[in-house]
């Protein structure tokens, strides 16, 4: 542990010590910020040694003093409770007396990225007899450059009449609007399909 800041999505941090006893009058602050506004968990795996009333590791969700104050940790041979920081900002703030070193304390963060929503996915028009392919309008719109068709699946209805291997992505600038997929052959009568849009994923917590 030591004085900086970090944006990465997870990780690993132990007291200064690293599994040898941490040092006196140690005051240190290590601060995770998300680049996105995302909860951030925390947990410890194994049992703290931290001089009882004396050394403590503070949790703040957000910065120290300013944000809510999470849990103050101080004690030995127990496992502290599993933590939740909803700001997308995590401090931890160490301090030890001039006295009695332990072994410290190690735990885990990571930032709980929500799950993609496919966009919805709606057709343009009524379309006729005889078509070669259909145009759906797509909503939300997503980046193009972030995204594919890999994950389009027809999920009810005659999947033989698509050719999703052709499908294709319709995009200003970069942003996916639409999507325009041909059939295998032109349309001779009436049928019905569900589709699975496409999915935009993207990890909030990428650097």
């Amino acid at each position: 542990m030591a004085d900086m800041t970090v944006t990465d999505c997870n990780g690993i941090l132990t007291d200064s010590g690293e599994g040898e006893e941490y040092s006196s009058n140690e005051a240190l602050t290590f601060i995770v910020e998300m680049e996105e506004v995302i909860p951030i968990s925390i947990s410890f795996s194994q049992n703290i040694c931290i001089e009882d009333g004396f050394d403590f590791l503070t949790i703040w969700d957000g910065l120290p003093d300013s944000g809510l104050l999470l849990a103050s940790i101080t004690g030995i041979d127990y496992i502290p409770d599993d933590l939740l920081a909803n700001s997308g900002t995590v401090a931890f703030v160490f301090t030890s007396d001039n006295s009695l070193n332990l072994c410290g304390f190690e735990l885990e963060w990571e930032g709980l990225v929500p799950l993609p929503v496919p966009p919805t996915l709606t057709q343009l028009e009524v379309e006729t007899c005889g078509i070669t392919g259909m145009t759906f309008d797509m909503v939300p719109a997503v980046g193009c450059s972030e995204s594919t068709l890999d994950s389009l699946l027809i999920i009810d209805g005659p999947e033989v009449d698509w050719n999703l291997a052709d499908a294709e992505l319709l995009c200003t600038g970069d942003s996916a609007t639409g999507v325009y997929i041909p059939f295998n052959t032109p349309t001779t009568g009436n049928c019905q399909w569900s589709l699975q849009p496409p999915k935009n994923v993207r990890n909030a917590g990428d650097s």
